[in-house]
């Protein structure tokens, strides 16, 4: 592990912890009200899904690229770099994506919902690979792939299969309607996660200008972990066999990438 590399994992710890709260408030405000959660996806929920991973994935190389340019975020040149151009697209394509994942959580389990964003690890490393001509070791490869496998076992524990209709389940009552939804996305949980969001983001930001894409972008699979467990202790979320082997196989692919 490079030296830039070792002092960007404090900063990723923060991010990483700030997500996780943020996730709980979040859940915990966009669920109020509605009866029911869903264990099984729509197509409609799979799309919204697959459009918030390629923003997330396209938002994180255009991240990387301003930190890149920008060196570091400091007191000095905060605003400089937070409305640089890169930045800026950056952060426009991973709201857009999140702007749909906040309306499925309303709909959805939490644990159900967030290992699937998980999906763009293997994309974001191959395109920091192409891009950035980051040096990814096949020890990074391996781990990469095991975190993805562990995210699919962790999708898998909830249902063996996808619900073949466009709308979301019925299950969800009558107040979950689109008025609904821009009520709660201004509620006080939701509001307290955005803000928590934002520390994770400068912390992520400081990151980035230290440590490699492909290497620092794996380690938000910890915020799945946590999250899996955070759901089963407190939101009262099912917690399969299926699932806990999903949670020991990102840990492992977590390690894996730690050591390269």
């Amino acid at each position: 592990m490079s030296q830039r590399n070792q002092s960007a994992i404090p900063l990723i710890g923060i991010s990483v912890v700030a997500i996780v709260v943020g996730q709980f408030f979040m859940k915990s405000g966009m669920s109020r009200e509605v009866a029911k959660t869903a264990s099984t996806l729509s197509i409609r929920a799979v799309a919204m899904i697959l459009l918030g991973v390629v923003g997330g994935v396209f938002g994180q190389l255009s991240l990387k690229a301003g930190m890149a340019r920008a060196g570091d975020i400091t007191k000095e040149n905060f605003f400089q770099v937070i409305l640089s151009r890169h930045v800026l697209l950056g952060m426009f394509l991973y709201s857009g994506g999140s702007i749909g994942y906040l309306y499925l959580l309303q709909h959805y389990d939490l644990s159900l919902i967030y290992p699937m964003v998980a999906l763009g690890y293997a994309l974001t490393t191959l395109l920091s690979r192409l891009l950035f001509l980051e040096q990814v070791r096949l020890i990074r490869w391996l781990g990469v792939g095991i975190i993805v496998l562990g995210v699919v076992c962790v999708g898998f524990s909830h249902s063996p299969a996808v619900d073949l209709v466009m709308n979301d389940p019925p299950a969800i009552d009558s107040q979950a309607t689109e008025a609904g939804f821009l009520g709660r996305l201004l509620s006080g949980p939701v509001l307290l996660g955005y803000l928590l969001y934002g520390l994770s983001a400068i912390a992520w930001l400081k990151a980035l200008a230290r440590a490699e894409l492909s290497f620092a972008y794996p380690f938000l699979s910890i915020a799945l972990i946590l999250i899996v467990l955070e759901s089963w202790a407190i939101l009262g979320e099912a917690l399969s066999p299926l699932r806990l082997v999903g949670v020991a196989t990102i840990a492992s692919g977590v390690i894996l990438v730690g050591r390269s």
